[in-house]
């Protein structure tokens, strides 16, 4: 063998050893490549799924909001239905007694003192009908 040949030899040699290295590095690559992808893909998919309950949680909390928000208008409009309803058994209650007061006023007796502690002059049966039907006092 002549030193041409041997030279050719030691460099097909070489090619065909950098050329198997190269393949390995490009496996190795494409491997490192799809771990990767497949942990891009589980973080996502985490993601997504985190994203979904966050938004469930957020409408849970909106609907109980939502809820409370209602029973406390509930409560608000029957503590107003009986406010007023107590207003208006006020109302009658003093415009009875007052014309009760009338009465024995016209039967020459001394009016007695009021249930709520105040005398009888001090509600108009005008001012009682303004306070049933909704109207302002005064107006």
């Amino acid at each position: 063998m002549t030193t041409l040949e041997i030279i050719l030899i030691i460099a097909v040699v070489a090619l065909a050893a950098a050329l198997f290295a190269s393949e390995a590095t490009r496996r190795r690559d494409r491997r490192i490549v799809r771990s990767r992808e497949a942990t891009v893909a589980d973080q996502r998919q985490r993601v997504t799924e985190a994203t979904a309950r966050a938004e469930r949680s957020e409408a849970e909390k909106h609907h109980a909001r939502a809820d409370t928000t209602e029973a406390l208008a509930r409560e608000r409009a029957a503590r107003e239905r009986t406010q007023a309803e107590l207003h208006e058994a006020r109302l009658q209650v003093a415009a009875l007694e007052q014309s009760r007061d009338l009465q024995e006023q016209e039967a020459g007796e001394t009016p007695r003192r009021s249930i709520f502690r105040r005398s009888s002059s001090e509600v108009d049966p005008h001012d009682a009908e303004r306070e049933r039907s909704g109207s302002p006092r005064g107006g």
